[in-house]
């Protein structure tokens, strides 16, 4: 029988163990968002310069250069390296016998993981990088010729006592404050994000990163994230694109990339960095930014005025941590609506095109020319003469996704070809 409302029994159902569990569940299955960044090649490479200033002893920077590195190239769990304490059981992390260097190759024994809790051992082979500052192989060496042999941790101070989590995370945390790169977005697993990241842009299939990286589900995919940003050419592409058999990530989902569309009809240039602000309170920034913007601005504003302040934005968003900014050109149009004359506003589009996709190439970005879209081509537009119409738009994403590719693969500063007269790209490499 109830209890009454009055009789001062507790009838709060939210101290039960099964609605507390209940509870527990539907929490666990919100897919929360993945703010944390990944540890890229090129931040790897400039930790040793950190850890000799910010380190109290050369054995500490060893310590930590062995870490880090052994995390990267291990695509190791910080657990797996690191106690949580120092009173935690130290048979779940490595220990010096679980390494081993044979022939120039690094062999490191997983003997517990999230996904091993039943102690089944997994051995990883690491080659050595013997022309690199952060070649795992020369860390481990450097830090074994000098680590105590009292110890079985593998990872201990120079007192003995075992490195923990937080003071990884810590060490980690001044090295980035000292490159001045921010700290917030950098946690340990972000070493095991950058590994993954890696090897998907240098083409390894997704079966092997997946065996690894020992992950038992599809959690390694989406670690390349990718926003396009722009107007209603974004925003009908992406309309277009899930209709499309390889979807809303233009197939790269192979390479562990995950494309966030933000598509705004009749948006103009001056609302871009206030957008890129509030999205990044809530996504983790973007390895690569795709612009396709300003064709809206070219009949409303002086265009040497539109220019100087689209170059001040991109120096700007090419300030963003582990970002490269992809400028797409502006796309001609059959009509442009307001201009006195249609001649001289596709002549700014295409000055615009010229001094932008030279001065992203500069600040180090990458540019899409679109160069397979014509004015000449009617069929590519709808009846307004500004939109794209679906073979218009399959033409645009399919030079996007060949863009994206080359990006990620080749590593190229532009993707498509040059018109004489329209678009001029000069770079150095």
């Amino acid at each position: 029988m109830a209890a009454p409302m009055n009789s001062g029994v507790n009838t709060d159902h939210t101290k039960n163990f099964l609605v507390n569990k209940l509870l527990e569940g539907l929490r666990r299955s919100g897919k929360s968002k993945d703010t944390r960044a990944p540890i890229t090649l090129p931040i790897l490479t400039q930790l040793p310069r950190a850890l000799i200033c910010i380190c109290f002893s050369s054995y500490e920077a060893k310590l930590f250069h062995a870490a880090f590195t052994l995390a990267f190239f291990g695509f190791l769990r910080v657990g797996e390296i690191a106690l949580s304490n120092c009173k935690s059981n130290s048979s779940t992390v490595l220990s010096i016998s679980d390494i081993s260097i044979q022939n120039s190759m690094l062999k490191v024994k997983i003997r517990f993981s999230k996904t091993d809790q039943f102690g089944k051992t997994t051995t990883l082979y690491i080659d050595s990088v013997p022309s690199s500052v952060v070649c795992p192989v020369n860390a481990m060496k450097a830090y074994l010729s000098v680590r105590p042999a009292a110890s079985n941790i593998l990872f201990c101070h120079s007192d003995c006592k075992p490195l923990t989590q937080y003071q990884f995370s810590s060490v980690l945390k001044k090295c980035l404050k000292f490159l001045n790169l921010p700290t917030q977005q950098f946690k340990s697993h972000s070493f095991r994000i950058g590994a993954a990241s890696l090897a998907s842009m240098k083409n390894i299939p997704p079966n092997v990163i997946q065996s690894w990286g020992r992950w038992k589900s599809d959690a390694y995919r989406g670690y390349i994230h990718i926003w396009i940003v722009g107007s209603s050419i974004v925003y009908w592409a992406q309309r277009r694109a899930l209709s499309r058999p390889v979807g809303r990530n233009l197939g790269l989902e192979k390479y562990g990339v995950q494309i966030r569309w933000c598509g705004i009809r009749g948006m103009k240039w001056s609302q871009l960095l206030t957008r890129i602000q509030r999205d990044l309170r809530n996504f983790p920034c973007p390895q690569y930014l795709v612009i396709q913007l300003g064709s809206n601005d070219l009949v409303s504003r002086a265009s040497g005025v539109l220019r100087w302040e689209m170059k001040l934005d991109l120096l700007s968003l090419s300030k963003l941590p582990n970002t490269t900014v992809v400028w797409s050109c502006i796309l001609p149009r059959l009509f442009w609506y307001g201009a006195r004359s249609q001649v001289a506003v596709d002549n700014v589009r295409k000055r615009t095109n010229r001094e932008i996709s030279s001065y992203i190439l500069k600040l180090g970005g990458r540019v899409i020319t679109q160069s397979d879209l014509s004015d000449k081509e009617t069929g590519c537009y709808r009846f307004d003469g500004i939109h794209l119409s679906d073979i218009g738009n399959d033409i645009y994403l399919n030079a996007l996704q060949g863009a994206l590719e080359s990006f990620l693969i080749k590593d190229i500063p532009a993707f498509g070809k040059d018109r004489t007269g329209e678009l001029v790209i000069k770079y150095e490499k």
